[in-house]
């Protein structure tokens, strides 16, 4: 349960980073 857990969370924090960075990448487009 425990490994599961600590597996959801590591996929979480993956995406979370690559949704920040699409939205960084899109503001960037916007702002130019």
């Amino acid at each position: 349960m425990l490994i599961l857990l600590m597996a959801v969370a590591v996929l979480v924090s993956f995406a979370v980073e690559l949704a920040i960075e699409a939205i960084r990448e899109n503001w960037n487009e916007v702002e130019s």
